[in-house]
């Protein structure tokens, strides 16, 4: 009975790696929450000013794959997975193909900004200078990665440096999966 109560009961989103409190959320704008300034239950946000002073709300890439990685420049595993991202970025930029978006945690825009301009990063980055995003996402560490669906969907989350094989990994199984 208990395992039926459990199986009756269990999310009917498909993970795809470590778990995290984020899994099966819906990416919603910003300007949707509750009167206490929280996402309503189920959903999850990401909006703010981008590192180069432009706005970003992730649920405008409703429609589109995306690749959320909280970073810091200070960080070792990050700075091992920067040029792999780099080169991700690269072979899927275009309007239509998945998009990279960076948050920057437990540093300094400053520091983040000047960080990806020398490493050649040009997607945007979002700086969390209070934590908001990175306690809502429920980031224990950098680098953490998660994967959205076109649905806005968080399908999938990474602790720790990702390649350019498990990216594409990531997302070949992520599309493969029933919606």
């Amino acid at each position: 009975a208990a395992l039926v109560a459990v199986l009756a009961t269990r999310p009917s989103y498909t993970t795809l790696a470590s778990p995290n409190a984020s899994l099966g959320k819906i990416v919603v704008p910003a300007s949707h929450v509750g009167a206490n300034g929280q996402p309503k239950a189920g959903t999850i946000t990401l909006a703010g000013t981008t590192l180069t002073g432009g706005h970003l709300d992730l649920a405008s890439y409703r429609g589109r794959w995306v690749v959320v990685n909280f970073f810091a420049s200070w960080c070792g595993p990050c700075q091992q997975e920067e040029p792999d991202l780099i080169t991700w970025a690269f072979q899927h930029r275009g309007p239509d193909g998945p998009a990279l978006v960076g948050v920057v945690v437990n540093d300094t825009p400053a520091a983040a900004a000047t960080y990806q301009r020398l490493q050649g990063a040009t997607w945007p980055s979002l700086a969390d200078a209070d934590g908001h995003d990175g306690v809502e996402w429920a980031v224990t560490g950098q680098p953490e990665t998660f994967l959205v669906a076109p649905d806005g969907r968080v399908m999938a989350h990474f602790a720790g440096p990702m390649t350019v094989t498990e990216l594409e990994a990531a997302l070949a199984k992520a599309k493969s999966l029933p919606s």
